[in-house]
């Protein structure tokens, strides 16, 4: 195909992003209307010779075409546009065959015979001659298709002659003569066999190689003597199993070595039950892998072993945990595996130079080089491009590259691949945590490095130890946390939690707390709780904090305590204590909306007064604040009023939006869609829209919801608010309807967000079928990434699903 870049991404083969964007990069370069065409022959999957996988995404770009060359019973991969059966009656075709049987020199009373019988078939045209030639099918019996041309050379050979051949069609690979398995001297019938085209000889260093001739003969056996083949690929197993002859080097046998090597998985998959679960699980270890790279075969040779054991593992149905922790495996294995030669690699880039420009070369092959893993082959090609840059006068480009290569050759293990690891850690002690192990995440944490993310695993251990109440292991592990910041908060969540309960233990750990910011919380914290009771008490702690801000904090948190515990009068002095003007104000507006009667007015009045001793810009955010707290209230004319004493203009259009707000959540909708139509500034208007579109959604008003939003002006934050109602809708349960919804969002990213959330919620509510069908849909999710993530989440919510079954 026609590439702009004459080199294949090594990411082609297993990732359905790079592929797409090769068939669409072939596709944009080839001439109008000339189609891009891939030509595959279906694999015999009675004895397959890979594992078997899926050759494509399951859509094609358009201008994509595949041939697929199979048996009219194969279920295919794709939906077929035509089927094309082989031409009988062509004259061309015709031509060739009499042509062939001049060439073999066939008897000419037979010619007519066997053209009516092979109907076009050339590989039974040629069987038959071969085998009228030699004597082991006679003028008078013409067996009437290929199946009977197998059949009639099978029933001749005797049952060692038949152990011979199904080893010789059972191999994943040539098989050599000299080879162990064979345990006789097969030459004198193989060369028999090789007369009459069942099988072909060749020579490779040094070897002589036996192989079936053609596939059709291994399906003609797996059909009518499967047990044969499958007792075959166990013997092979048993002989590479035969004192642990698998994992030495035999001098005597490199031959045998070297072949059960290279196909000691596929034999174990394809053998017996009994004996394929033991022998497939020694690929899995780390003494196959070690044996597999000594061996020169590399991480792409373990990946595919170990796709033969989770195929082998899928047809069996083991416990599903087992298969995903397999897959998990795989995928690494097979990033590693990824190669491109630094040769190829640059002498691709300088070709590309001449047609695509010097950057644009440069940019799109090393698109593929990111694609390898970080490592030493990845710093060779870095380094073989830039000295192709540095040649081509791209200086600035060589020495970033040169750069990057030296980094990837002198670290031992890359950033990237240390970052993951450690991510993986954190991941896996918080699942640890999750399931009630935390001496487990506790040693996982140990192996994170970076302070922060060990620290952020340490402080959900410590919450949940305090939320099951083992305070003392909380405070000894809030202590032995090396994060300084993080740490001194989780101490002082102990701390809190420890005082809760009586344990004055945690005033001693709250003198431990160096960060002024933590110390502050906790002392807020603990004021709060003592308040309703003690009010001497609440205030000695907040004497206690260092400066006059975080005493405004705490007043303005102890006025809420004291309001909440139902003691108003208290709760309005400590508010009017506030030095800050707006602390001051927000304290007593958040008093006004909670409370009722003398003292809520009084505080809305001191609000008030605060706000008309103010001049300037200072003013404008409280007037604004006063007047949502009114539309709070249903006053909506007085909210209206204050507002109107802004200037025109945005901070005016702002201070409507929130007066709309406050008049939504107050429950008058008229109010509020009527507020919100004077709303001139584009952007104040859709806020306030998609917060009331959330209040209606908070209280179950879907249909309302989507209505109200559906008037953004903003496409994207429409469709954004659309997206998250459905969200919403879906995780309230009812995801069927929040499905339908997003469904129909016209937003091709925001749908494809939606609909990435909500599938694992549709599979748990039981419409795991609805997500299932659409996960190939190109129409819905418009890119590859898209679908990946897509499907990745319902691989995730599908695995949840067994596990809780």
């Amino acid at each position: 195909m026609a590439l702009a870049l004459p080199l294949l991404d090594p990411a082609a083969l297993n990732d359905p992003s790079a592929l797409d964007q090769v068939l669409a990069e072939a596709v944009a370069r080839a001439e109008r209307a000339t189609p891009i065409v891939l030509i595959y022959d279906a694999p015999t999957l009675t004895q397959p010779l890979a594992p078997p996988q899926l050759f494509l995404q399951n859509e094609l770009p358009p201008g994509v075409f595949v041939v697929y060359g199979c048996t009219p019973e194969t279920p295919l991969p794709l939906p077929t546009i035509a089927t094309i059966d082989v031409v009988t009656d062509n004259s061309e075709l015709y031509d060739l065959q009499q042509a062939l049987l001049d060439a073999w020199q066939c008897p000419s009373d037979l010619r007519a015979r066997l053209l009516h019988t092979a109907s076009g078939n050339l590989l039974y045209l040629a069987l038959a001659t071969r085998f009228s030639a030699t004597g082991l099918m006679s003028g008078a019996e013409i067996p009437g298709d290929l199946a009977g041309l197998y059949a009639l050379w099978w029933s001749q050979l005797s049952a060692e002659e038949r152990s011979l051949a199904a080893l010789v069609l059972a191999a994943g690979a040539p098989l050599p003569l000299t080879a162990r398995l064979l345990a006789r001297d097969a030459l004198p019938l193989v060369e028999t066999w090789q007369r009459l085209g069942l099988v072909r000889l060749e020579q490779a260093e040094g070897e002589l190689l036996i192989a079936p001739s053609h596939r059709s003969l291994v399906s003609f056996v797996a059909e009518h003597q499967p047990q044969l083949l499958v007792q075959t690929h166990s013997a092979i197993v048993g002989v590479a199993l035969e004192g642990e002859r698998l994992l030495q080097t035999n001098p005597d046998r490199p031959a045998t070595a070297r072949y059960l090597g290279e196909q000691f998985a596929r034999h174990a998959a394809l053998a017996t039950t009994a004996q394929r679960g033991n022998a497939l699980d020694r690929v899995t270890q780390r003494d196959w892998v070690r044996h597999q790279e000594r061996r020169g075969a590399g991480l792409s040779a373990v990946a595919r072993d170990l796709a033969w054991e989770l195929n082998a593992a899928a047809r069996e149905g083991p416990a599903f945990a087992a298969s995903v922790g397999r897959q998990c495996l795989l995928a690494p294995l097979a990033l590693r595996a990824r190669v491109i030669n630094p040769d190829a690699a640059a002498v691709a880039f300088e070709q590309a130079t001449a047609t695509y420009g010097r950057e644009g070369a440069l940019k799109r092959v090393l698109e593929m080089v990111e694609h390898l893993p970080d490592g030493l082959e990845k710093a060779q090609t870095l380094r073989r491009l830039g000295e192709s840059c540095y040649g081509l006068r791209m200086r600035a480009s060589a020495m970033r590259l040169l750069s990057r290569a030296l980094d990837l050759e002198e670290r031992g293990l890359a950033r990237s691949w240390r970052e993951q690891r450690e991510q993986l850690h954190a991941a896996l002690a918080s699942a640890a945590c999750d399931l009630g192990d935390v001496s487990c995440a506790l040693q996982i944490a140990e192996y994170i490095a970076h302070l922060e993310r060990r620290a952020m695993v340490e402080t959900t251990i410590v919450r949940y130890l305090l939320a099951h109440g083992d305070l003392v292991q909380a405070q000894r592990v809030a202590r032995n946390m090396l994060h300084e910041n993080m740490g001194a908060w989780a101490r002082a969540e102990v701390a809190v939690a420890q005082l809760r309960a009586g344990d004055e233990r945690g005033r001693h750990l709250l003198d431990e707390i160096g960060g002024e910011t933590a110390r502050a919380w906790a002392l807020i914290e603990l004021a709060c709780d003592a308040a309703p009771s003690d009010e001497a008490t609440a205030r000695r702690w907040l004497d206690s904090l260092p400066n006059a801000q975080q005493r405004d904090r705490g007043l303005a948190r102890l006025a809420l305590a004291l309001a909440t515990a139902e003691l108003d009068g208290d709760a309005l002095a400590a508010a009017e204590e506030i030095d800050d003007v707006e602390v001051r104000v927000d304290a007593l507006l958040d008093l006004r909306l909670r409370l009722e009667g003398l003292v809520a007015m009084l505080a809305l009045e001191r609000a008030t007064s605060d706000i008309d001793a103010l001049t300037g810009d200072a003013r404008v955010p409280l007037l604004s604040a006063l007047a949502a707290a009114h539309a709070a209230l249903g006053r909506g004319e007085h909210a209206i009023a204050i507002v109107m004493q802004l200037g025109e203009g945005e901070e005016r259009d702002r201070a409507l939006a929130r007066v709309a707000v406050g008049l939504a959540r107050h429950g008058d909708i008229a109010a509020a869609q009527a507020v919100v139509e004077r709303v001139t500034d584009d952007d104040e208007r859709d806020w306030a829209l998609d917060e009331i579109g959330h209040l209606f959604a908070d209280g179950g008003r879907w249909q309302e919801a989507q209505r109200l939003v559906a008037s953004i002006g903003s496409d994207e934050q429409r469709a954004r608010t659309q997206a998250e109602i459905a969200v919403v809708q879906a995780r309230s349960g009812e995801a069927l309807a929040a499905w339908q919804a997003a469904m129909l969002l016209t937003n091709a990213s925001e749908r494809s967000r939606a609909l990435t959330v909500i599938a694992p919620l549709l599979i748990a509510q039981g419409h795991a079928a609805r997500a299932l069908n659409i996960a190939d849909n190109h129409e819905l999710f418009t890119s590859a990434e898209a679908r990946s993530r897509y499907r990745a989440g319902l691989v995730a919510a599908l695995a949840a699903s067994r596990l809780e079954q």
